[in-house]
């Protein structure tokens, strides 16, 4: 990654949750396990009408709103005055903390999937014991 400073809407749900939609139609479900209670499905009804709380709702899991050190705008005059006011070592500032914020993802990252990998080759490795030993 290269840690470059992001200027995002703060009304994200407005923005990230509408183009390049999913709709109901073009999937094929059935016969998959549902993930839990969610409050609402992750399709939208058509481009035209924004339904505000399923926006909301959505938005919220996007990768920009979850991620720390991100410059939010209101609008496009907050937005210049955002780009206009913030120092080259602000942003730099900015980078390093996404840095440190990206490597110690990263270490969670390496430890769930090696957890994961070890506790399915120690069952199976165990169930390879047992079978051997039965067949001994």
């Amino acid at each position: 990654s290269m840690f470059v400073p992001m200027f995002v809407p703060s009304d994200l749900w407005r923005w990230a949750t509408r183009f390049g939609g999913l709709y109901a139609t073009h999937t094929n479900i059935s016969g998959v396990a549902q993930a839990g209670d969610l409050p609402f499905p992750p399709f939208i009804e058509d481009r035209q009408y924004l339904h505000v709380e399923r926006a909301r709702y959505w938005a919220s899991w996007n990768e920009a709103a979850r991620l720390p050190h991100l410059y939010r705008f209101d609008s496009i005059p907050h937005l210049l005055s955002l780009l206009a006011s913030t120092s080259l070592q602000d942003l730099q500032e900015t980078s390093q903390r996404m840095q440190r914020v990206h490597e110690k993802l990263l270490v969670e990252l390496v430890e769930f999937w090696r957890d994961g990998l070890l506790s399915v080759v120690g069952r199976r490795a165990g169930e390879f014991r047992s079978r051997l030993a039965l067949t001994w």
